[in-house]
């Protein structure tokens, strides 16, 4: 999910919101959306359930694997 965080910060932009908002609609601190944005955390499925719907967008497409091959799993913590 290296593509997340640009994804989230682009789509965030194209809709005009600001952390607050979407951190908000997610029920979460502003900061503990910005870790999804730096890439210091990942969001669960559930979370991510919940920006796809937000931003329209299919999870595939905002986590970036819609053509990419799947990867071994990082070192990331999962949060959210």
């Amino acid at each position: 999910m290296h593509d997340l965080p640009n994804n989230l910060k682009k789509l965030r932009i194209q809709n005009k919101m600001t952390q607050q908002n979407v951190a908000e609609y997610l029920k979460l601190t502003q900061q503990g959306y910005s870790r999804f944005e730096t890439g210091t955390c990942e969001p669960d499925i559930d979370t991510l359930i919940k920006l796809s719907e937000l931003f329209n967008t299919p999870i595939d497409i905002l986590v970036g694997n819609y053509i990419k091959s799947p990867k071994h799993s990082t070192n990331k913590t999962a949060c959210g």
